[in-house]
Parts: C-alpha cells; structure tokens; sequence
C-alpha cells in the first residue's frame, strides 16, 4: 500500500511539472511571435526606406552627370522631404 501512495505521490509531481513546462513554453513561443512579427515589419520598412534612398542617389547621380546647379540642388532636396513627408502620413493613418 505504501508503494501505491509513492507512485501516485510522483504522478501527481510529474504531472504539475509538466503543465508548468507546457504554460512555460506556451509563454516564451508567443512572446517569440510578437518578436519576430515586429521584426517582420522593421525589415519591411528598411526595405521600403532603403528602396527610397535608392532612388535619391540616383537622382544625384543624374544630376552630378547633368551639371549640378543651385536650382538643381534645392530641386532634389525638394522631392526628397516630399517623399519622406508622403511616409510619415502614411504611418500616422494606420
């Protein structure tokens, strides 16, 4: 009789323990999703920045192939905080 108590002692353990490991990991595996959904949308926007930079220096480049005049210069300058201006309300609506 005494080993029945023992064995449905370490049952009970082991079954607690299990279930504490399983809401442990449960916890850890949805923090990793916000983690990696919020590095998801910080490499989206590098991208999408990075494709916008792009596109500056290769109107600098253009215009540096042109001759670079004043007006030129402030033209560029222009279009660059247009485009940048056009992000941040973009970011603001959602």
């Amino acid at each position: 009789m005494d080993n029945l108590i023992q064995a449905d002692i370490f049952f009970f353990v082991t079954t607690v323990a299990v279930a504490l490991i399983a809401l442990g990991l449960s916890v850890a595996i949805y923090y990793a999703v916000k983690i990696l959904r919020d590095v998801k949308d910080i490499s989206t926007t590098v991208k999408e920045e990075s494709k916008h930079l792009a596109r500056d220096i290769e109107d600098l480049r253009a215009n540096a192939r042109r001759g670079m005049t004043l007006a030129g210069l402030v033209g560029l300058f222009k279009s660059a905080s247009k485009r940048a201006r056009r992000g941040k309300k973009s970011d603001l609506s959602e």
